[in-house]
């Protein structure tokens, strides 16, 4: 079966800046594109770390002095001594949460959830940046066609990997919702069938009408309570 990775639905484009890039450079890219951050990285080379909107708000935070000792504290603090830097590697922060291209789209949604990112970076093998993955581009695979869903079940879950014969089945696909009806010859493949085509991408419900002409989970039961 098909399981969307990140590198199907990831923006190939991406804002990034230098890490000698000043940071009324970084300011400016980010009013101009309308953005919250941008990534560090060099031509080619591994990602060093991302300057967003609130990496630029400490500036203005720790501008009054007596900001700056908080809390009694007499050493500057590492918010503080970020918001003193005019560079791109100087107010970034790093190391940055990445995936790789072959991260499945589910782990990385997951991920995003997690720790309220609204965004992740892509990185390959060697840690360089290659793309970037946004909640919008993880929507996609909510979006296949429902045509496209309802091949991916006949013949991918229940020809190719359940070895059923499908002319004795039927799968209806509406807005992603997934009905499945039919004879099938044992019991514990109703269960099979609807969980594995719960896994298909872009499939929102399953509604199982499966019946089947064995019930070869009775022997299991039996089996189990004989142990």
């Amino acid at each position: 079966m098909h399981r969307a990775v990140v590198s199907d639905v990831m923006t190939h484009n991406v804002v990034t800046v230098q890490p000698e890039t000043p940071f009324t450079e970084v300011a400016r890219i980010l009013a101009n594109r309308r953005i919250s951050g941008v990534l560090v990285t060099r031509p080619r080379g591994p990602l060093l770390g991302v300057v967003s909107s609130t990496d630029l708000l400490l500036k203005e935070e720790y501008k009054a002095p007596e900001l700056n000792a908080r809390a009694g504290h007499e050493q500057p603090s590492l918010a503080a001594a970020r918001a003193a830097g005019t560079t791109a590697a100087e107010i970034m922060s790093s190391p940055v949460v990445a995936v790789t291209q072959d991260t499945y789209v589910s782990e990385a949604a997951r991920l995003m959830a997690l720790r309220g990112f609204g965004r992740l970076p892509v990185v390959d093998r060697k840690g360089s940046l290659v793309g970037i993955v946004t909640r919008a581009n993880l929507l996609r695979v909510f979006l296949r066609p429902d045509e496209e869903i309802q091949n991916e079940v006949f013949h991918e879950v229940l020809r190719h990997y359940l070895s059923l014969d499908i002319s004795l089945l039927k799968v209806e696909v509406q807005d992603g919702v997934v009905r499945l009806s039919g004879h099938l010859d044992r019991a514990s493949l109703v269960p099979a069938a609807e969980r594995l085509t719960s896994a298909v991408e872009g499939v929102a419900r399953v509604i199982n009408d499966l019946t089947y002409e064995h019930d070869d989970t009775a022997r299991a039961r039996l089996s189990d309570r004989a142990v």
